[in-house]
């Protein structure tokens, strides 16, 4: 791998904030037992089925999303709002939970723009509803919030695959009831119904395989020829901003169509589909997820390029980048990219400007994403 920089750089630029005030709910679930008269709500903001939020290639969008009065906040979820969108990698960074407002902020690691939405669940009385349907969120013993026990993670449920499915079913322009459906999935795993449009089983069904919690060493799945999809969780740091690796070793014969990758504060979950032709027998792939690729280099004013040659799977999957320029924040800016997707190669050509930047002052760029492990997927 190699990286060539020359002369300044630049750092994703945060969006300007937005207050969202959550009116008009998709779904209603009743107290699971008296006083029936409790009800826990569902919404997409802005203001489902209108605009999404949008945020550009490496940068951040942060807003904040408020319960109506008399409602505290019990689940969210980011959700990509087109194809494009879902099939991405982000990282979201959120705060709110059983309070009446929650800040969400929303990291785009791809390098083009994207469309979301922010799904988030108010109940009028949180003890009567279940925060995620598998305890990954704020503890909950004996009727009382316990600090010690708070895991505030994405929710459970790989409703990704049905969501695409659906979105390339009517065209990308879902409606309010696509989103009904998809928050029952997202926050209670139930059934997505066939009048919806989708089947009468879970998202989770439509993945083939288990989701597996990534290990230190790497985790083997076992290939067949035609499709596969591999999905596993990961630890990550909070609410850092710059995008993970994925290493990919093995896989002769396999080229990656599609990936996606989320964080959710520190816990994360990639998605990859992998198409595979004459595949030897007990074939596999080991997938290990590291640290992004950084290169560091000094700034200075004028216009200056970056250049890194990294080696990849063969596949059309792209990867995932960051700036950082520390102190010289308020002079430089991104002035555009270009990626060129070699058969095992990428290259990846960033352009920044600099008004001016102080004496010694250096800037990071980070590579991420699906990125080959070792000299085997190295042409000779």
């Amino acid at each position: 791998m190699i990286a060539v920089l020359v002369g300044s750089a630049a750092l994703t630029e945060m969006a300007q904030a937005d207050v969202i005030q959550l009116k008009t709910p998709l779904t209603q679930q009743d107290a699971p037992r008296p006083p029936r008269f409790e009800h826990e709500y569902g919404y997409i903001g802005p203001e489902a089925p209108q605009d999404p939020g949008k945020v550009g290639a490496w940068n951040t969008s942060s807003d904040s999303y408020v319960c109506p009065n008399g409602q505290r906040i019990t689940g969210e979820a980011v959700i990509g709002d087109d194809v494009i969108s879902q099939n991405t990698g982000w990282g979201v960074s959120s705060s709110g939970i059983l309070s009446t407002t929650t800040n969400v902020d929303v990291r785009n690691w791809s390098l083009h723009g994207i469309h979301y939405r922010v799904a988030v669940k108010c109940a009028t009385d949180w003890l009567f509803f279940p925060l995620y349907a598998d305890g990954c969120g704020p503890g909950i013993i004996d009727g009382y919030f316990d600090s010690d026990l708070a895991r505030h993670c994405q929710p459970i449920g790989d409703y990704s695959a049905w969501w695409i499915s659906r979105l390339e079913a009517v065209g990308g322009a879902a409606q309010a009831k696509d989103y009904a459906e998809l928050l029952k999935q997202v926050f209670t795993g139930r059934p997505i119904s066939r009048a919806a449009g989708g089947p009468a089983v879970t998202a989770a069904a439509v993945q083939t395989g288990a989701v597996v919690q990534a290990r230190p060493g790497g985790n083997r799945f076992a290939l067949h020829n035609g499709t596969n999809r591999v999905s596993m969780t990961f630890r990550f740091r909070r609410g850092s901003r710059r995008p993970p690796a994925i290493f990919m070793k093995g896989g002769t014969g396999c080229r990656s169509e599609r990936m996606r990758t989320s964080v959710w504060n520190a816990v994360g979950r990639v998605e990859l589909l992998l198409n595979c032709q004459g595949l030897k027998p007990e074939s596999a792939v080991r997938l290990t997820i590291g640290r992004a690729i950084v290169r560091h280099f000094g700034l200075g004013k004028g216009v200056g390029k970056i250049r890194v040659h990294l080696d990849k799977p063969p596949g059309s999957v792209e990867p995932y980048a960051s700036l950082s320029y520390g102190r010289a924040q308020s002079t430089c800016k991104n002035a555009g990219h270009q990626l060129r997707l070699q058969p095992r190669k990428l290259d990846l050509r960033v352009t920044v400007r600099c008004g001016g930047a102080a004496r010694g002052a250096t800037g990071s760029l980070y590579v991420g994403g699906l990125l080959a492990a070792d000299r085997s997927s190295r042409p000779g």
